[in-house]
């Protein structure tokens, strides 16, 4: 599919800097010759590295399935959302964004520090931007279910994820569900805390959606953000084939994610009082700012 060209070309820029392909004036010549015994054999120790530690079976089971697709991804034979959400299914996507080793760390900081707040203020309104399968929900609801004093707003385009979250949420009194489109912010009200896992890199308009969420955040309060810092190769064989805004792409150097100076030069703003990053180093390629409000 012509609308795939700009992934193509950032893997062969990935390929040639690990030294498996190399650029030549009429193209590209292969390096290294890999056969399926050899992926399979290195596709093993892989999996015997990371499972249990960085992440589950099933984030690798779901890299696997994309790996053999790339081919009909690349045509669009087959819709990526598919893989991911396989009959309509969370597993996958709850074994990234929930059962990782590193969003597990930030789902937890955020938790830890959203607990800070709640013990310093009697009353607080939580939003959850596109809030999905409920990774960082998860993690903080249990904080608030017997506080009568929070309100948490539960918000997703999808239907779908607001449907799920309203079964599996049940038991929650003090949580309310909305549809809200991160690419038009209209709350009509204020909050005093915003979560916002990996929203922002898809925003139409990162300096619009920004500056709504800054507008709609209450003084002293809170804004969390996680978003990918590096490129990153389990995400393109993967999710890249669900992003795909080239004036995006443009705007980041044909790059599909921006690295952690760049994010914190879109994220200043006279209306914030400090910006702290987590992790603050590390070979990590996930970031969480939290962004204080005057």
């Amino acid at each position: 599919m012509p609308e795939n060209e700009e992934i193509l070309r950032r893997w062969l820029k990935v390929l040639n800097s690990y030294g498996f392909i190399k650029e030549e004036a009429n193209g590209f010549t292969a390096l290294l010759k890999i056969t399926e015994h050899f992926f399979e054999t290195i596709w093993s120790q892989m999996e015997e590295l990371w499972n249990g530690k960085l992440c589950n079976k099933l984030a690798n089971e779901y890299l696997l399935k994309n790996i053999k697709a790339l081919s009909e991804l690349f045509s669009g034979e087959i819709n990526p959302t598919h893989i991911l959400f396989p009959e309509g299914k969370f597993d996958y996507a709850e074994a990234l964004y929930k059962d990782t080793f590193i969003f597990q760390y930030l789902n937890t900081k955020i938790a830890q520090k959203i607990k800070e707040f709640l013990d310093a203020t009697e009353h607080i309104e939580i939003l959850e931007l596109g809030a999905g399968t409920g990774a960082t929900t998860d993690n903080v609801l249990p904080l608030i279910k017997e506080r009568k004093n929070v309100i948490y707003y539960f918000s997703d385009i999808s239907y779908v994820f607001l449907r799920e979250a309203q079964h599996k949420y049940s038991e929650f009194r003090n949580i309310k569900y909305m549809t809200l489109n991160v690419n038009n912010l209209d709350l009509g009200k204020k909050v005093d805390i915003i979560i916002a896992n990996g929203v922002l890199n898809n925003a139409k308009n990162i300096k619009y959606t920004l500056d709504k969420m800054l507008e709609i955040t209450s003084e002293k309060g809170k804004i969390f953000i996680i978003e990918q810092v590096e490129e990153s190769l389990e995400m393109l064989v993967s999710q890249v084939f669900m992003m795909k805004d080239s004036s995006a792409l443009e705007e980041k150097g044909g790059k599909t994610f921006r690295n952690t100076e760049e994010w914190l030069r879109l994220l200043r703003d006279d209306r914030i009082e400090k910006i702290e990053v987590f992790p603050e180093k590390y070979n990590i390629d996930q970031r969480l700012f939290i962004l204080y409000h005057k």
